[in-house]
């Protein structure tokens, strides 16, 4: 997430992050990613311009309420990336039309099944996603590998240029 962040980060810019507020439903997983995440950020001598710690109930699906989405998006300045952990904005067609071309970058964090449920192509193609980090659907197993291949096996990485290895939606 950090590496696709620091790449899409234009001149002037600004990383704004959306995470799960963790401090009432623990989630070790989902701390350990965003310490991560702020690591690296800082290790590339970047600074992060907002945190927005979203409180979700554990039992719900995650995903940004889209009024957020929306305001943050339409707020950020140009050449800025707004990091999701909690997925691809999920706009109307009214706020899509409303917003008009987008300043910001947007990467996204798109974990279980999201990608059999959400046509990231299409926020793709309408520049709502700039890059993705996608769960596998086939995993093999993770235990006995070094991190970086154990993170290889469980996700893939999907920008613009590379589409065609992002699974098809399943029809339900």
């Amino acid at each position: 997430m950090a590496q696709q962040a620091l790449r899409l980060l234009g001149k002037g810019g600004q990383i704004k992050v959306i995470a799960r507020d963790t401090a009432a439903f623990k989630q070790p997983a989902a701390d350990i990613q965003l310490q991560s995440f702020k690591k690296e950020v800082r290790r590339a001598g970047v600074a992060i311009a907002a945190m927005q710690l979203l409180q979700v109930d554990p039992l719900r699906p995650l995903e940004v309420a889209p009024g957020d989405f929306f305001e943050l998006i339409r707020k950020a300045p140009s050449g800025s990336v707004i990091v999701s952990f909690m997925g691809p904005p999920l706009l109307s067609d009214e706020q899509r039309l409303e917003l008009g071309d987008t300043k910001a970058r947007i990467v996204a964090f798109c974990s279980g099944d999201l990608a059999d449920h959400v046509d990231l192509r299409t926020l793709f193609d309408r520049q709502l996603l700039h890059a993705a980090v996608v769960s596998r659907r086939s995993v093999a197993d993770p235990r006995n590998s070094k991190p970086a291949e154990s993170f290889d096996q469980l996700y893939m990485s999907v920008t613009a240029a590379d589409l065609s290895a992002l699974p098809a939606p399943r029809v339900l």
